[in-house]
């Protein structure tokens, strides 16, 4: 698994999704693919985009998976085009989730029929000078995150290859390489780069933060900034400024409807696991 922005975010959504317990549903048409029962898993993995309409994108690719050995190509790639024009599926998560499950056919579809799509699904976004800027603070929280590769040089994309080598060695028991892999994607910093590398995060999660808040006050709540608190879960609970806002305001949204009463239940779940260690 490719531990990037795009896999973090949906928990986000996961969250908005907790009565229907998308957590059993998924286990379940997983257990059926690996099972190689691709026609129910296809059914059980569709079942739950119709329910919920999730997105949580470890569906659409269990989707696909499914659909191609289950021959039902077509109706993946419309779930794919509904990921893309309603939930933001992006370009890289075709290449780094679907392309090695796909005929090569199917994956040019897709990249043919990315822009237009991609077109339907910024044009629902509201507020886009506001999203986009969201973007950038996230671009800028996931770049300190990234913060040992890039000091030795290394892209995100030949990391997400080390990553899927390493899986490949585990699984082969191959000793050599799983040593070979892991240094290069769990990077040792020394002790002064460790410094420098924690003090940037804390200000760049107080930068992001303090401008997320800014952007509340005036538009309300925003679901893309979801990972700009999230990231602010060791304090969930205290009486501080972050809290203090993001609180009231969530709650409101809540109780208006426009977000789900589970919203708080992966903070309240961190909290309780870290009273416990």
């Amino acid at each position: 698994m490719k531990y990037n922005i795009s896999i973090i975010l949906v928990f986000a959504y996961y969250v908005s999704f907790a009565q229907y317990d998308l957590d059993k549903n998924l286990n379940k048409a997983d257990s059926l693919m690996e099972g190689s029962n691709f026609i129910k898993a296809f059914e059980t993995y569709q079942e739950i985009i119709d329910s919920t309409s999730t997105g949580y994108f470890p569906v659409y690719y269990g989707l696909v998976k499914s659909g191609v050995k289950a021959n039902k190509e077509e109706q993946a790639k419309k779930a794919i085009h509904f990921a893309v024009t309603s939930k933001g599926l992006k370009k890289e998560q075709f290449e780094c989730c679907i392309k090695k499950h796909v005929t090569e056919s199917f994956y040019n579809d897709l990249l043919e029929e990315y822009d237009s799509l991609r077109h339907i699904n910024i044009g629902k976004i509201n507020d886009i000078d506001v999203y986009l800027e969201i973007q950038q603070l996230i671009e800028r929280d996931q770049f300190v995150r990234r913060f040992n590769q890039y000091l030795n040089g290394y892209s995100s994309h030949f990391i997400d290859e080390c990553r899927d080598s390493l899986e490949s060695a585990k699984s082969n028991n191959d000793s050599t390489r799983i040593k070979q892999f892991d240094s290069l994607v769990n990077i040792q910093l020394t002790n002064n780069e460790q410094l420098i590398k924690t003090k940037l995060m804390h200000n760049i999660d107080s930068l992001n933060i303090s401008r997320f808040i800014e952007i509340t006050k005036e538009y309300g709540w925003k679901q893309e900034g979801w990972l700009l608190l999230w990231h602010h879960r060791n304090s969930y609970g205290e009486d501080n400024y972050i809290w203090n806002h993001f609180k009231p305001l969530i709650n409101k949204e809540i109780k208006e409807g426009k977000l789900n009463k589970e919203f708080w239940q992966m903070f309240e779940m961190f909290g309780c696991s870290k009273n416990v260690r």
